[in-house]
């Protein structure tokens, strides 16, 4: 009977043992899992920058105005003059540069002369096939800024009509085929300007050569566009400037 007594103490004794073991290797377990498991940072927000919520909302950007008469300074110093107003729906502004590339014809002078002295009497189309256009084109890493393509052109010279908008006082004499400047606020930047615009070309030089092309040309305050011509210059460039690189 008493063998029996210490047999059950002995079992009890394993059973609490053992309930113990069970016990701490749960309560060791859970604290561990406790440890591991990361505190929320309620102090930072953090944005995804993929978040689906933010993928359908458009950034809408507001193109700057310009108006005709704005002169312009790029990164490179130089000067240009808005001849268009531009407003916020547009993308680009157009202007014309104070800088005249007739300066930067070396090997193409003679060819470019010539073709300014031309006896042929051109068409309205005569520059998109000109020595001077390719002349131009090939300068076009003079801007330093991105250009836009309006009309077929990323950079060309100036129309006979653009000046007569940009600044309407002028008088056009039908028996001369040209304009005289009738104002008293003449824009230097269109001083001995060539354009691209074909002339009637009824006038002839001293040599019998037909100017096929109009100029704005002067003597002293006096301003006049003719297609009397004297060598090559007035290159200045017309271009269209993308707003996004003025920003």
């Amino acid at each position: 009977m008493e063998k029996e007594k210490n047999n059950t103490g002995i079992i009890v004794l394993l059973l609490i043992i053992i309930l113990g073991l069970v016990g701490y290797i749960v309560y060791d377990k859970v604290l561990s899992n406790k440890e591991e498991t990361p505190v929320e940072d309620k102090t930072s927000t953090k944005v995804n920058a993929n978040d689906e919520s933010d993928t359908n909302t458009e950034v809408e950007t507001e193109n700057k105005a310009y108006k005709k008469g704005e002169e312009l300074t790029l990164s490179d110093g130089s000067k240009w003059l808005v001849i268009f107003d531009s407003d916020k729906n547009k993308d680009y502004v157009t202007v014309i540069g104070r800088k005249d590339f007739a300066e930067y014809v070396t090997n193409e002078y003679d060819e470019i002369d010539k073709e300014i002295y031309s006896t042929e009497k051109y068409d309205d189309n005569w520059y998109k096939t000109s020595k001077i256009k390719a002349f131009m084109d090939s300068k076009i890493n003079k801007i330093p800024v991105s250009l836009k393509e309006v009309d077929g052109y990323k950079i060309r010279l100036i129309k006979t009509q653009e000046v007569i908008d940009f600044d309407d006082n002028w008088s056009y004499n039908n028996e001369r085929d040209d304009y005289n400047y009738t104002g008293s606020n003449f824009n230097q930047y269109f001083k001995g300007v060539l354009t691209m615009t074909a002339s009637k070309c009824h006038d002839k030089t001293s040599a019998g050569k037909c100017m096929p092309m109009y100029n704005i040309g002067s003597s002293g305050n006096d301003y006049f566009i003719t297609h009397w011509i004297s060598g090559v210059g007035g290159l200045k460039p017309v271009v269209n400037i993308d707003k996004a690189a003025l920003k």
